[in-house]
């Protein structure tokens, strides 16, 4: 440092080199002499600059950006806007079609050929005995009394392939195809393996080939009448009880039948034996169905229900209805299996 004697004081700063924190010292001389002074540090100019260059042209890029903005907001076009402003649309649940699914089913029971009505008794037996005939009509009888009972009840079996459909939540509609077999017993004699000409009120001038004479007492053999059809049924199914763990539905339609082959037998009072003869049966009959469903298993779609049923021929057995005619009657217990239907 310098220092003038006499003279005003001069003070010299020394520059201190940057980003050093040490603090300025100033020097002052005067007449007496010189004296240090420290001084706190504090940012340099150029430092203090840059910082403030810095705010402002930030303060001015955000200044910039909310212009444009504004800008832009203002020049969007009126579609775009007016689109915005639409409600979100909410997706349209469509609603689920029930599928058909498939299935079969078997059963079994008793089946008979009634005398009469369903609800009434009907005829359970008649006296076969032909009346003394008048001298010279060159007719003559012989042999013990002959006594007919109405048959009796046989087994029944079925087989049937369906498709089912839920039209409602309380509602089934199930069609299917079906092949039943029926049977009766009745009471013979013994075969006669003989040529007759048969004429009566169902069988006219039927030459048959064999017959079996009529039971008498002390020689009487079993007869099994058996009955083969094949038809198409539909019915509808109503839930009564729907329950997670328990249901039951209750189960009614129609049948259409066609009459196969049987091998059952026609009584003849004249002839005093029973013949076969196919033409007099009626061939289509109606039926009508009524039962329950209860399912047993029910898992992942695939169900096994037990269904006890009732079936009734609306239908005479025979075309002829000469005297009290007979219908068919099926009743017994099955089973069905329903699979799921395909995704």
């Amino acid at each position: 440092a310098e220092i003038n004697v006499g003279g005003p004081a001069i003070v010299k700063k020394k520059k201190v080199k940057q980003n050093s924190p040490a603090p300025e010292v100033v020097v002052a001389a005067n007449e007496t002499g010189t004296k240090s002074i420290d001084k706190p540090a504090s940012a340099e100019v150029g430092t203090e600059v840059t910082a403030a260059e810095k705010t402002i042209k930030n303060d001015s890029e955000q200044k910039q950006d909310s212009l444009v903005t504004e800008v832009k907001e203002e020049k969007k076009p009126e579609n775009i806007a007016n689109e915005e402003q639409k409600p979100t649309e909410q997706p349209v649940t469509k609603k689920e079609t029930k599928k058909w699914t498939v299935g079969f089913g078997i059963n079994g029971g008793a089946s008979n050929t009634r005398w009469g009505n369903l609800i009434g008794r009907g005829q359970q037996a008649f006296d076969a005995t032909p009346l003394t005939s008048s001298p010279g009509t060159g007719t003559s009888y012989s042999g013990p009394p002959i006594y007919i009972e109405a048959p009796k009840r046989g087994l029944s079996a079925g087989l049937e392939f369906f498709v089912q459909k839920e039209i409602s939540n309380r509602l089934d509609l199930r069609a299917a195809v079906q092949y039943n077999y029926m049977s009766t017993h009745i009471k013979t004699g013994s075969k006669v393996d003989s040529t007759r000409l048969v004429s009566n009120s169902i069988s006219n001038g039927v030459n048959v080939d064999n017959f079996y004479r009529g039971p008498s007492a002390g020689s009487a053999d079993d007869y099994t009448n058996r009955y083969h059809f094949a038809g198409v049924s539909a019915m509808l199914s109503w839930k009564i009880v729907k329950g997670k763990k328990f249901n039951l539905s209750w189960e009614n339609g129609l049948a259409v039948s066609r009459l196969l082959s049987t091998n059952a037998l026609h009584y003849d009072k004249n002839l005093r034996a029973y013949y076969r003869d196919f033409g007099p049966f009626k061939k289509t009959q109606l039926f009508i169905n009524s039962g329950l469903s209860v399912p047993v298993i029910n898992k992942t779609g695939f169900t096994v229900a037990v269904n006890p049923f009732i079936s009734y021929g609306m239908s005479s057995v025979l075309k002829d209805n000469t005297g009290m005619p007979s219908h068919y009657v099926n009743y017994g217990i099955g089973l069905r299996f329903l699979f799921p239907p395909k995704k």
